[in-house]
């Protein structure tokens, strides 16, 4: 087990076979349930939003405003989807009605999310080569068109699969993959420039 409890494979987002499935703890709708859920999704979600805003602040009070909404909502999960995807619908929302709010432009990774993707153990020249490369990385991926940064964040960010990604965008799997790929490669292509 590493930081708070959590395993390696739980923070790579791979289910453990031995612990009940999100579907089947929505189902019960009590109050132990939810927690669990909310323990098992809390991070990813934070990650997401922490991606899409500029202040940790905000991400911090998007989460808890989206974990609100799920609890409230809670009685209109029929199972359709994956609870996964059905909780990122309802913060993708969220998020929105928040830019509705506030008209700020989107922003992918404030300093908070930096920090976790740049390996602090290095000396202070690593440190800022690889804070000038990932201010790099972050102004070709602002140039990316918004439904490729929506389909990279909710890989890489918040962790869901391409079945869960289509979902929550609405789109079959192949053609969240395609826009991935595409985004992907845009990306080395403007890299290498």
């Amino acid at each position: 087990m590493g930081e708070a409890g959590v395993t390696a494979a739980q923070r790579l987002g791979i289910p453990d076979a031995t612990r009940e499935s999100d579907e089947s703890l929505a189902r019960r709708r009590d109050a132990a349930s939810f927690a669990e859920l909310y323990a098992r999704h809390v991070g990813a979600v934070y990650r997401y939003l922490a991606g899409r805003v500029t202040i940790r602040e905000e991400a911090e009070d998007l989460t808890s405003e989206a974990f609100q909404r799920v609890w409230r909502s809670w009685r209109g999960y029929r199972a359709q989807s994956s609870f996964r995807s059905w909780v990122f619908g309802i913060v993708r929302r969220t998020l929105a009605d928040h830019y509705r709010r506030h008209h700020r432009p989107v922003v992918l990774q404030p300093d908070d999310v930096v920090e976790q993707v740049i390996d602090q153990r290095l000396g202070p020249e690593e440190l800022l080569v690889q804070r000038e490369r990932w201010e790099q990385a972050q102004a070709l991926l602002l140039s990316l068109r918004p439904e490729q940064q929506e389909a990279l964040c909710l890989r890489f960010l918040a962790g869901l699969s391409y079945a869960e990604i289509g979902q929550v965008m609405g789109k079959r799997e192949d053609a969240v993959k395609k826009i991935a790929y595409r985004a992907i490669q845009d990306l080395q292509r403007r890299w290498v420039e």
